[in-house]
C-alpha cells in the first residue's frame, strides 16, 4: 500500500510504477468498514501516498490552475473600454524584459548580435515614448531557488540539456529548448545587459533629461545601471537582494513615485508584463504610492501602443476594491496556486476570487494579512481554503479543522480523493510556503529586505535540488499496514497473527485475503454475523409483503 509498489513482470523480473491513489483511498475505506479498531475519520487524517493528490500529481509535481484567470477577474471590475488618455506630466515605462525576450520573434535574426540589435531597437523606441524606462530582468543565480521546481518543469517539456555559450557572432539555436535551460538564460541576460550598455550610447545619444535603467542584467545581479545624456552611471538605490523580475518591477515604482515627491510633480508609470503576479502586486502597491495618478500594466508582447486593448487600469481596479481585499490580494494569489505553490485540485481562479469578494468583510478575509501571527495566519487560510470546498458552508462547524471537513464532504457526498480538501498534515506545509511567498512580495518595495530561510517554510534539499515537503508524519497506508496481517503458508492466521491476537477479523487487504482458508476464528464469525443480518433483513422486508 505505499506510493510505488513493484510488480512481477515476465520471467521474475519486477517493474516499478504509481499506485493508483484512489485504490489505495476506496480500500482504507473498506478496512475501516470492517474493522473496530479503524474509522473512516481517522484513515481520512492522513495522506493515503506518499503525495497529497489534492495539490500534488502523482509524479511528484505541484497541481496548476489557469492563473491569468485571477488577472482577469480584477480587471471585470472595472469598464472594459478604458482608455489611455493624454497625460501632461511625466511618465515612466518599466518593462519585463525577460518576458519580452521570450516572447522575440527569433526567425529574422541568424545571430544572437542580430537579435540584441533589434532588441536595442524596441528599446530606443520606448525612450523616445517615455521620460524613464527601465528593463528589469530575472536573476539566476540563486543556489537553492524555489522557482527552480517550476524551471524544471518547463525544461523538461523540452527535453533539452544543452548550455551554450552566448556570442554576438553565434548563430540562434533552437529559441525554446534553449530558454528551457537556466545557464542559458543566465548567459544572454548578461549579453544583453553588456550589448545595450555598448551600443546604446554609441547609436543615438539619449535625449536631455531621458534615461534608461538597466536591472539585473550584470555579472553582479544585484547592479543596476542608468543609461543617460551624462553617459553611464550605477543607482546603489535600486540594487537588491530580490530574485524575481516582478518584484524589482514593484521596487522600480515605488522608485519613480519618489522621484515624482521629489520633483513636486505627478506621474503616470506603465508597466509592461503578462505575469498575473505583476498585476496582483501593483493592485496591492498602488495605495502605497504618493505621487502616482495613473497606474497601467499592458499585457502585449510587442511595441507599446496607447490603443492597444491589452491595457489594465490598475488605479481603476484599486479604487473599486476594498481595503481588505487589496491587503490580503496577494497572501490569496499564493494560496491558490503561483509559479512557487499549488493549486488546489478542482479549485479554480475564479472560484478563489468570488469567494474573496463574497467574504471580503469577514474575519476571514482580513485574518490573512497577518502573517507574522503563525497560528492565527493557519487558522485563517484555513477557513478560507475550507469556504472554497464547502461554498454555501453546510458544514460551517467543520471549517476549523480539514480532517473533519474531509471526513464530512467523504461520507456526505459521492466524492473522488483528488477533491477533498488536503489533510491538515499537507496543509501545514503548503500553508509555510504560502507564508514565505508571501513575505517575499509584501517586501517588493524593500531593496534589501530580511527575507526568510526557505527551508524553514515548507521546502527542503535532498541531494543538491530543492523541493517542497508534501507532509510530516505518517500516511494512512502505514497506519492500515500495522493492521492487517502478512500471514501465508498451510497455518495462515494462527499464532502471531496480528489480526487473530487482537481478536480482529481478517479482512481481503490483508495478505490471507480473509477467505476461508484463514484459521482466524473471528474472520468466520464475522461472516456468521453478516449472514445473520441479511437473513433477518430478508425476513423483515418479508414481513412488510
Amino acid at each position: 500500500m505505499s506510493g510505488k509498489t513493484r510488480v512481477c513482470h515476465g520471467k521474475g523480473s519486477t517493474k516499478e510504477g504509481y499506485v493508483n491513489p484512489e485504490i489505495l483511498f476506496r480500500r482504507a475505506l473498506l478496512l475501516s468498514n470492517l474493522r473496530p479498531d479503524v474509522s473512516s475519520q481517522s484513515v481520512l487524517s492522513y495522506p493515503v501516498g506518499p503525495l497529497p493528490v489534492s495539490i500534488f500529481h502523482e509524479d511528484g509535481s505541484l497541481r496548476k490552475t489557469n492563473k491569468a484567470e485571477f488577472a482577469s477577474q480584477l480587471y471585470s471590475m472595472v469598464r472594459k473600454d478604458a482608455s489611455f488618455p493624454h497625460f501632461d506630466g511625466p511618465e515612466v515605462f518599466v518593462r519585463d524584459a525577460m518576458g519580452l525576450v521570450q516572447a522575440l520573434y527569433t526567425k529574422n535574426s541568424k545571430t544572437f548580435g542580430d537579435l540584441a540589435t533589434t532588441y536595442v531597437q524596441s528599446l530606443l523606441s520606448c525612450v523616445r515614448q517615455f521620460d524613464e524606462v527601465a528593463d528589469v530582468y530575472d536573476r539566476y543565480d540563486i543556489e537553492f531557488s524555489i522557482k527552480s521546481t517550476e524551471r524544471k518543469m518547463r525544461a523538461q517539456r523540452t527535453n533539452c540539456t544543452k548550455i551554450y555559450q552566448v556570442l554576438e557572432i553565434r548563430c540562434l539555436p533552437d529559441w525554446k529548448k534553449f530558454l528551457s535551460v537556466e545557464e542559458n538564460k543566465k548567459s544572454l541576460v548578461s549579453f544583453l545587459g553588456n550589448y545595450i550598455l555598448k551600443m546604446l550610447p554609441s547609436t543615438e545619444k539619449l535625449p536631455q533629461g531621458k534615461s534608461l535603467y538597466v536591472v539585473g542584467a550584470f555579472d553582479n545581479p544585484e547592479t543596476v545601471k542608468v543609461v543617460s545624456n551624462d553617459g553611464i552611471t550605477e543607482c546603489t538605490e535600486l540594487e537588491s537582494n530580490q530574485e524575481e523580475a516582478d518584484t524589482r518591477i514593484i521596487l522600480q515604482i515605488v522608485f519613480a513615485d519618489s522621484k515624482f515627491t521629489d520633483s513636486g510633480t505627478r506621474g503616470r508609470i506603465v508597466v509592461q508584463s503578462c505575469d498575473t503576479d505583476v498585476i496582483v502586486l501593483c493592485c496591492h502597491f498602488f495605495g502605497k504610492l504618493c505621487s502616482t495618478d495613473e497606474l497601467w500594466v499592458f499585457k502585449g508582447h510587442g511595441h507599446f501602443l496607447p490603443e492597444a486593448t491589452k491595457l489594465v487600469p490598475i488605479h481603476e481596479i484599486h479604487e473599486v476594491l476594498t481595503g481588505n481585499v487589496v491587503n490580503v490580494l496577494p497572501v490569496v494569489h499564493a494560496l491558490t496556486e503561483c509559479d512557487t505553490l499549488s493549486s488546489c485540485y478542482c479549485v479554480g481562479k475564479k472560484s478563489v476570487f468570488k469567494a474573496l469578494i463574497q467574504n471580503e468583510s469577514t474575519e476571514i478575509v482580513s485574518g490573512l494579512k497577518n502573517i507574522d501571527d503563525n497560528d492565527a495566519f493557519m487558522n485563517h487560510c484555513r477557513k478560507f481554503v475550507a469556504k472554497l470546498y464547502d461554498v454555501k458552508s453546510k458544514f460551517k462547524d467543520h471549517h476549523d479543522d480539514l480532517n473533519s471537513l474531509r471526513y464530512k464532504l467523504a461520507t456526505t457526498k459521492e466524492s473522488s480523493l483528488a477533491r477533498l480538501p488536503p489533510p491538515e498534515v499537507a496543509f501545514i506545509e503548503h500553508v509555510e510556503r504560502t507564508r514565505l511567498q508571501a513575505i517575499i512580495w509584501l517586501n517588493a518595495d524593500k531593496a534589501k529586505a530580511q527575507l526568510p530561510v526557505c527551508t524553514e517554510h515548507g521546502w527542503h534539499i535532498d541531494n543538491g535540488n530543492i523541493s517542497p515537503i508534501p507532509f510530516r508524519g505518517s500516511m494512512s497506508s502505514d497506519v492500515l499496514n500495522e493492521l492487517i496481517c502478512k500471514c501465508k503458508g498451510k497455518s495462515k492466521c494462527s499464532g502471531e497473527c496480528i489480526c487473530h491476537s487482537r481478536r480482529f477479523p481478517c479482512t481481503e487487504l490483508c495478505l490471507c485475503g480473509g477467505g476461508d482458508l484463514c484459521c482466524n476464528t473471528q474472520t468466520h464469525n464475522l461472516g456468521l454475523v453478516y449472514e445473520e443480518q441479511n437473513n433477518e433483513s430478508e425476513r423483515e422486508d418479508g414481513s412488510l409483503d
